[in-house]
């Protein structure tokens, strides 16, 4: 604060006022508040479109709170001026795309963060991903084991699980859901895949995310109420789920699942993940 107003008011000049609304951009952030972090954001992207800091915060927020094509925007701006040198705005722009399904791209974009970032654990990890759904499975283990090398309480080895194991999982989840949501899913199959299939994922619009645990088979009537009605199957995706670091956050992860894609076919809004 060097400026005095005529009426002898104190002034803050231009930078010291971007410096406080950042500090408060990531107070939001860092309480969990994507949604009034972004408004901030944008406010400060009318003045100054080209903010480094503030198109990569954008990304970062976007990208947490599921507005994936706006946080692909703001990524691909801040790759464009740092010339594609920046690991980790090629990487939110490589994990922007995953989530779209546009797997080259991701791919491209990951890759360059790995060569520029080799320590960037985040970036083998998303490295992995990318090439399982592109079906290099080799060359993602490779990815995974190289994240895991890096920083292996992040990255614990996937859980291994047998076809029994699997079983007693679901149902100890369905065991845990609400009644309603389990009287849903009475004599609906559920059937095991690897992964999801992007010709299915692609079929909603936007894109569904490759890193789903389970979605619904079927379609809802459309000239009928949608709860007079059942999916055909649900599918769980076991590469995916076998993420989950322990056993516990399996079964809690399933029965999200089971919860999500029950509101997901009723047309009810999504569950409020704090």
């Amino acid at each position: 604060m060097d400026d005095k107003l005529p009426t002898g008011a104190w002034a803050i000049d231009d930078e010291m006022r971007v410096q406080l609304r950042l500090k408060h951009i990531y107070k939001l952030l860092n309480g969990g508040a994507s949604g009034a972090a972004i408004l901030e954001i944008e406010e400060l992207l009318d003045e100054q479109p080209d903010h480094m800091e503030g198109l990569f915060l954008l990304g970062e927020a976007c990208l947490d709170a599921g507005n994936i094509e706006i946080a692909k925007l703001a990524y691909e701006r801040h790759v464009a001026l740092t010339n594609g040198r920046d690991p980790l705005s090629l990487l939110g722009l490589g994990v922007s795309n995953l989530e779209l399904c546009a797997l080259p791209e991701a791919l491209e974009h990951i890759r360059e963060a790995c060569r520029l970032a080799p320590d960037l654990a985040d970036a083998h990890y998303h490295l992995g991903l990318t090439l399982n759904y592109l079906g290099m499975g080799e060359q993602a283990q490779t990815s995974f084991e190289t994240a895991r090398a890096i920083e292996p309480t992040a990255f614990p080895p996937p859980l291994e699980l047998s076809e029994s194991d699997w079983e007693e999982a679901i149902q100890e989840a369905l065991s845990r859901v609400q009644e309603d949501i389990r009287t849903f899913w009475s004599g609906v199959p559920v059937h095991l895949h690897a992964l999801p299939k992007i010709t299915l994922l692609k079929s909603t619009s936007p894109p569904t995310s490759p890193n789903i645990a389970g979605m619904y088979i079927g379609s809802p009537p459309e000239d009928d109420e949608p709860q007079n009605y059942r999916p055909e199957a649900l599918e769980l995706y076991v590469s995916n789920l076998a993420l989950c670091r322990t056993r516990a956050e399996l079964v809690e992860q399933i029965g999200l699942t089971l919860h999500t894609e029950a509101l997901n076919w009723l047309g009810l809004p999504p569950l409020n993940r704090g």
